[in-house]
């Protein structure tokens, strides 16, 4: 026993030895890809020689979590205790992330921030969620080296002229930064390149004119925010609504002024906005457009270069779309309280004819069997994979899936996931009596996709209730029979059991 332990020990020494052997550099680089400076000291039980290489690392990262207010003074000795012992000259990444640590309370903490200053710190996030707010010195502001900033719970009141020279980045959520602190800021700040605004405080009006702005980002804006661009350079471009009040009333002429003085735009997100007027989307540049629950007359897209147009729950009557010979991934899907008229959506998918991949929402799916109803027939459309976002009710769902597989000649790929909510029936679907036990059998092979085209075909989310068990049962018996050149088919129970799933599939 003593000669198979000495075996071991000798071994562990070997391999303790090689890692001793590596390079400062080397051991500092792999310190530096740890998550926080905590588990980069931790590492020095691999070797002696490990215990004080994190000193060295040009990274310092300090994360709390679940602390209380009577943990101020030891969190931050631990802060200082670790500041003293660090011998970097110059810190690429200052990080202090707390879910707790009210740092606006610790009387340190401008000796921190000038600990980061003094080591000429290029990235400095300050991540605080609490009930105070942090508010910087007026010394922070003439601090020229930052390259990326990230604050969040804090206080941006410089007195005077900002000196961010470098800033390339900058993210502000949860802050309180009046609008003549926000002018500031962006004046003094002319490399920057990205601006993320979340939920912050105090200001009502945003004026950019920079060459060199790439991505502006705008959460949550007070209700009668006025916004200027004139950016050329610029391109992603999001607005999101107050997540609790309501829409963000967003004027035409905005979406207008960014499109034609931003002629390198290639994505835009408009979520939860009431856009005063008809919205009109024109482009050349454009590649991906997202517009997420938009209440406003009418849209008209008119989009050359797009390659994916998502639509979600949209409060219209009327949608145009035009040029979208490029677009390669459509998702579309609106909100059942605002009809879209048979026409406007025979359009819409003449429109989108030529999509590679195409999704439909709940609601969609279940306005596509009243086009044939009215008399508009469905028309040979390219689409090679398809997925449905349908509801609970399959069975609402089989009249839309049945049109789009006889409209999809060349479909390839099929994906339905049926969530559990419930989309409002439009008024105009009416009751086909659905059979859900012989509906496929009945329609016999008028489906050419299922010929020489159709090989892939995935259903999530399905329910144990034994109505909905036996409609996608008989669903996946029809292709079984059908489907000639089928060559996978997935079901995935909504509780995700296997070995339910087995059952299920071995049973067809």
């Amino acid at each position: 026993m003593g000669s198979k332990r000495a075996k071991k020990w000798k071994k562990w020494k070997e391999k303790e030895d090689r890692i001793s052997a590596l390079q400062d550099s080397i051991i500092q680089h792999i310190l530096s890809l740890l998550s926080s400076t905590k588990k980069a000291i931790q590492t020095s039980v691999l070797s002696k020689r490990w215990q004080k290489q994190w000193t060295g690392v040009p990274i310092l990262i300090f994360k709390f979590h679940g602390f209380s207010g009577k943990d101020i003074s030891y969190i931050s000795r631990s802060i200082d205790n670790t500041l003293i012992l660090h011998n970097c000259l110059k810190i690429q990444k200052f990080h202090i992330k707390s879910g707790g640590y009210n740092f606006a309370k610790d009387p340190t903490c401008n000796v921190k921030l000038q600990f980061a200053i003094t080591k000429q710190v290029e990235e400095l996030f300050f991540e605080f969620y609490g009930v105070d707010k942090f508010t910087f010195p007026n010394f922070f502001f003439n601090y020229a080296s930052l390259v990326k900033l990230r604050l969040t719970n804090c206080t941006l009141m410089p007195n005077g002229r900002v000196n961010w020279e470098h800033l390339k980045d900058l993210y502000i959520e949860y802050c309180l930064c009046p609008t003549p602190a926000i002018a500031s800021v962006v004046a003094g700040s002319p490399l920057l390149e990205s601006l993320e605004i979340n939920y912050c405080l105090g200001f009502d009006r945003l004026a950019i004119a920079s060459k060199t702005l790439k991505r502006l980002v705008l959460a949550n804006p007070v209700e009668d925010f006025v916004l200027k661009i004139s950016c050329p350079n610029l391109v992603e471009f999001c607005v999101k609504a107050r997540d609790f009040d309501g829409f963000f009333r967003l004027s035409a002429g905005v979406i207008e002024n960014v499109l034609s003085s931003s002629l390198s735009l290639e994505l835009m997100e408009l979520i939860e906005c009431d856009v005063l007027e008809q919205l009109v989307i024109d482009s050349n540049s454009l590649k991906k457009l997202v517009l997420v629950e938009i209440q406003t007359d009418a849209i008209v897209i008119s989009c050359s270069n797009l390659k994916e147009l998502h639509l979600y729950s949209l409060f219209i009557e009327r949608i145009k779309l035009m040029n979208m010979q490029s677009s390669i991934c459509v998702t579309v899907n609106f909100n059942c309280d605002y009809v879209i008229y048979n026409e406007n959506l025979a359009m819409i998918l003449e429109e989108l004819g030529h999509v590679k991949d195409l999704n439909f929402g709940p609601c969609v799916i279940k306005m596509l069997p009243s086009l044939e109803i009215r008399g508009i027939c469905s028309t040979s459309i390219n689409i090679k994979r398809l997925t449905f976002d349908g509801g609970p009710n399959f069975v609402e769902n089989l009249p839309g899936i049945a049109y789009a597989l006889r409209s999809s000649p060349e479909l390839k790929k099929l994906v339905i996931t049926l969530r559990q909510y419930e989309c409002k029936t439009p008024h105009h679907f009416l009751n086909l009596n659905i059979s859900g036990e012989n509906y496929w059998n009945s329609k016999g092979a008028d489906f050419n996709c299922l010929v020489s085209h159709l090989k892939i075909v995935k259903i999530f989310g399905v329910s144990k209730h034994v109505d909905q068990l036996n409609l996608v049962f008989n669903f996946v018996e029809f292709l079984f029979k059908n489907a000639r050149v089928l060559e996978k088919m997935v079901v995935v129970m909504e509780n995700r059991r296997p070995d339910f799933m087995f059952e299920f599939l071995k049973s067809c």
